[in-house]
């Protein structure tokens, strides 16, 4: 698909997301241009929020040295690729801005069973994680996890070759895509 349309599509997207939360009334009407501006500008290959908060605030650095999910502080923040992810401390901001590449999710945080199978899920409400191989990996519900560490090599060799695919298409037009799909069968 075309840039320009593709943009279109996303612009279209988030500003009827904006006018639902806004007439919903859950969102004063003096932020919903900065809503639609953060909707519409996120890169498409990290996931994440629509303030652009990568790995859904969680602490990256975290994982690897507690081997636990621990919630970042929003005053203690470092940018790498389009996302703005968060930290419980100074020291695990430090650590991740010596080598951002090494400690960010694998596939740009999207659920990596979603992208096994060819989808961008954002993991927002629930949050599961597995590390292998001193990587990052990122789920939406502990059950796509389980699905991943069934076969953790099988499942990252497909999701690698499928994410060198879908990797910069916005997931709202892969979601419009399944649908359309869903809809044929």
């Amino acid at each position: 698909m075309m840039k320009w349309a593709s943009r279109a599509l996303n612009a279209i997207a988030s500003l009827a997301l904006v006018a639902v939360v806004v007439a919903q009334g859950s969102l004063p009407a003096a932020q919903a241009d900065d809503l639609a501006d953060a909707l519409e500008n996120r890169p498409p290959h990290v996931s994440t929020s629509w303030d652009g908060t990568g790995a859904a605030g969680y602490d990256v650095v975290a994982f690897f040295t507690e081997g636990r999910a621990v919630k970042g502080k929003r005053a203690i923040t470092a940018e790498y690729l389009g996302a703005t992810y968060q930290f419980a401390s100074e020291e695990n901001r430090d650590l991740f801005l010596k080598d951002p590449a090494a400690l960010t999710p694998q596939y740009g945080g999207f659920d990596a069973y979603g992208v096994r199978t060819g989808t961008k899920v954002r993991p927002i409400k629930e949050l599961a994680w597995y590390l292998s191989d001193e990587k990052l990996y990122l789920f939406g519900a502990d059950k796509t996890r389980g699905a991943w560490v069934e076969n953790p090599d099988g499942n990252r060799r497909v999701a690698d070759v499928i994410w060198g695919e879908i990797r910069t298409v916005p997931d709202k037009i892969l979601r419009m895509a399944q649908d359309k799909a869903d809809a044929a069968n």
